[in-house]
């Protein structure tokens, strides 16, 4: 079990950080059922348990995706893609609770360029953990290169705010 894991090492003094990924927790609570469908209210609540565990163990927040691409066994999607707006508000309150931690979200479908709902799933990740949520694949593009810094700009002036005291950190918010 990944807990036992980081419980067993000691930290050491470098700057590396563990984020505890969401698909092997929900595939350890739902089991072969994780990649097929979003858990129920019970399974949530245990899951947020294993995530609060991780914290508590020193894992320094989450990381799920959203992309399509990221497919796991057999070809069927990672368990993490198949979470619930109440799952991800569940887990992310964890970190709210804690006081601590980073969300990390594979997000954008299309290279250089962020839709509203890719936009929408931020502002709920950080109202709900009102914690630093740093995002990947935005891909630059070789036909538009200011698309990138369009997108940067965009979030930084988004109505959650992406915090601009931390935005030149990259692309999380702190709270």
């Amino acid at each position: 079990m990944l807990i036992a894991v980081v419980t067993a090492s000691k930290m050491t003094p470098s700057s590396t950080a563990f984020l505890a990924p969401l698909t092997p927790f929900r595939h350890y609570v739902l089991g072969d059922e994780s990649m097929e469908r979003e858990a129920t209210p019970d399974e949530t609540v245990r899951v947020a348990g294993l995530l609060r565990e991780a914290i508590d163990a020193g894992a320094f927040g989450f990381s799920t995706t959203t992309l399509p691409q990221h497919i796991g066994y057999q070809g069927r999607p990672l368990a993490c893609r198949l979470a619930s707006s109440d799952e991800l508000k569940a887990y992310a309150n964890v970190l709210r609770d804690a006081g601590r931690g980073a969300i990390e979200v594979a997000l954008t479908q299309r290279a250089g360029r962020m839709s509203e709902d890719e936009q929408g799933l931020l502002e709920f990740l950080l109202d709900e953990s009102m914690r630093p949520v740093t995002w990947l694949a935005m891909a630059s593009r070789p036909d538009r290169p200011e698309a990138s810094f369009e997108n940067a700009k965009l979030a930084s002036t988004t109505p959650w705010g992406c915090a601009r005291n931390s935005f030149s950190l990259g692309n999380s918010r702190s709270s």
